[in-house]
């Protein structure tokens, strides 16, 4: 029986490196090959690589760390390789420092060790993103748009909670519109046949408008600008007339709604700044170039959406290989005719979003119930994207 026991070590490592191949090959590779380099290492200061204490060193302490967040916790992202071997050099040194202190040497470190140094790892390459990034929700995600990186990207979506964050308030929630006045009051119909339509129509625009001057991005729309500079969302097309995407430094916007900072003659076309000095609260605008009406631009009920807006979002749409929908219930028929197009030729769709969504979720679907700025900071660390920490300084027009 001795030298059976003398093997146990030997037996221990091999049942351990047989169950890891079984599970993920090449995280077992990758441990493995830690694990033999600190078994080397280990032999060589303490002159003894296949004792018990040896074997636990890298059986319960570097081996697991390379191979938990490589193969179980973060697999096939290049985050978890990064995490993976940071978490072996910081479980590793934390074992070394417990068995050389003389009040600890005594004491078997276990796998104590092991866990300091996983969530260590996870703390300084995820940062605050690191619990969601375990999701295997939001992995699914992540994997479905790099998978789709070089097919035509992931055309982001988004709706009223990508902003809420912001400081923004969506559409529901009374804020921006006067709850005592009927929604037709608003209606693109009673803009052009009533005076005092239009005056309320220009007074919610308005209050609207001093809201978003206020707010800068927030970690959603930094995240989202920065998958588009690593090119995997190309383009964004957005139902808020905020400016957060551009002022956060996404390039390719496409407004279905418009753009709160301006206003568009409904004559000419012809867009512009406002009015100065809220003149618009007396008398309603007129364009200086044609003398036509001048209106907010942003589209009012029963406005339809400008030709070319729709012709260039639908383009998008037939073009990409996957579609993200950020914040939006899709309850606008605008929204789900793009989700239509993308779903008819078999893209996968992935939501984020709090609320309800207004449309069936398919089994080729990814459901995220999380809100916008917690999700796609997530998405972003998972694929390895840089984010901004701070909004450029960017300002809105005025």
């Amino acid at each position: 029986l001795v030298p059976l026991v003398e093997m146990g070590p030997v037996i221990a490592m091999a049942a351990i490196a047989v169950g890891f191949f079984l599970k993920h090959p090449r995280a077992a590779a990758a441990s493995l090959a830690v694990a033999g380099l600190s078994a080397t290492l280990y032999g060589s200061v303490f002159g003894e690589p296949l004792s018990i204490r040896g074997a636990s060193f890298w059986a319960f302490t570097v081996t697991p760390a390379v191979f938990a967040l490589s193969g179980v916790f973060l697999p096939g992202f290049r985050s978890g390789w990064k995490t993976a071997f940071l978490a072996a050099l910081i479980s590793g040194a934390l074992w070394l420092l417990w068995v050389g202190t003389p009040m600890l040497n005594h004491v078997p470190p276990l796998m104590a060790p092991l866990f300091i140094g996983i969530w260590c790892a996870l703390a300084i390459i995820l940062g605050q993103e690191r619990l969601v990034c375990l999701d295997p929700g939001v992995q699914r995600a992540a994997r479905q748009i790099a998978a789709s990186r070089d097919m035509g990207g992931t055309l982001a979506l988004t709706g009223a909670g990508v902003s809420t964050a912001s400081g923004i308030p969506d559409y529901t929630s009374g804020q921006l519109l006067d709850p005592a006045v009927p929604l037709a009051r608003y209606s693109f119909e009673a803009y052009l046949s009533d005076a005092g339509s239009r005056s309320l129509y220009w007074t919610s625009c308005a209050r609207f408008r001093n809201v978003a001057l206020a707010v800068t991005p927030n970690a959603g729309h930094l995240a989202l600008a920065a998958l588009e500079a690593s090119a995997y969302v190309p383009s964004t097309i957005t139902q808020n007339v905020d400016g957060l995407h551009q002022a956060a430094g996404t390039r390719q916007v496409m407004e279905l709604h418009g753009n709160i900072f301006r206003v568009r003659c409904l004559a000419c076309d012809e867009e512009s700044a406002w009015p100065a000095d809220n003149t618009w609260a007396q008398v309603t605008p007129s364009c200086s170039l044609c003398g036509g009406l001048l209106k907010p631009a942003v589209i009012a009920f029963g406005e339809n959406i400008r030709v070319a807006t729709w012709q260039q979002a639908d383009s998008d749409a037939r073009g990409c290989a996957a579609m993200l929908m950020v914040g939006s219930q899709l309850a606008v028929s605008s929204a789900s005719a793009l989700l239509t197009i993308v779903r008819d030729r078999g893209a996968p769709c992935i939501f984020v979003t709090v609320g309800e969504v207004g449309v069936p979720i398919f089994p080729n679907d990814t459901l995220l119930v999380l809100r916008a700025e917690r999700a796609l900071p997530a998405l972003a660390r998972l694929l390895d994207v840089s984010i901004p920490r701070l909004a450029p300084k960017s300002k809105m027009p005025s």
